[in-house]
């Protein structure tokens, strides 16, 4: 566990960014973004039918092509120094803890960490359409199918809590959620 959370340290606030291999990295990123265009379409499809702002739509972590193209090293240390940083990130442990003290590593690993200058003011989502709405998204490639019931609900602000109740209720729903779908998905994508 203490290699783990090390490691995800280094992710945290260590990453260098090296110019020959940024220029690398950015042939990677177009062939997963081909390999992935089904996937990418079918999340598109959705988040357009959940979302009225069409820029959600159009933003997924992968990028566009012209934009990825644009990247350089100073941009993405920028980009990296803005929003990585301790504010703005949740470690979560799941497991047999083997008798450690998460919370002891989590403060020795992470607690000098330390983030510069002014926190960025969180981008929005723009509002969710509350209505009921149901939609399908098909595809033909896909070899496993699936059912995803969600009921949205306009966001609740963590922003300025202090990990709250807020905080955890949203944590535990979602684990929640996991694990009681888990066992569908896992089914119906087991052939008969």
């Amino acid at each position: 566990m203490e290699l783990g959370l090390t490691i995800l340290r280094g992710y945290a606030d260590k990453i260098i960014f090296d110019k020959d291999e940024v220029e690398k990295e950015k042939g990677v990123i177009d062939s997963e973004d081909l390999d992935r265009s089904g996937a990418s379409k079918r999340g598109k499809d959705i988040v357009a039918s959940t979302y009225p702002n069409p820029l959600l739509a159009q933003r997924f972590p992968i990028g566009t092509k012209e934009v990825r193209s644009s990247f350089s090293a100073e941009g993405l240390r920028n980009f990296y120094e803005r929003w990585y940083r301790p504010e703005l990130m949740t470690v979560v442990i799941v497991g047999d803890l083997e008798g450690n003290d998460p919370e002891e590593m989590i403060e020795r690993i992470f607690g000098s960490m330390r983030g510069e200058g002014e926190l960025p003011s969180m981008p929005s989502a723009g509002p969710v359409i509350s209505e009921d709405k149901f939609f399908t998204v098909l595809d033909k490639d896909s070899s496993t199918g699936r059912i995803e019931l969600s009921r949205l609900q306009p966001s609740r602000s963590l922003w300025n809590s202090s990990l709250g109740g807020g905080f955890w209720t949203t944590i535990n729903t979602a684990l929640a959620n996991f694990f009681l779908f888990r066992p569908f998905t896992e089914n119906t994508s087991t052939p008969a």
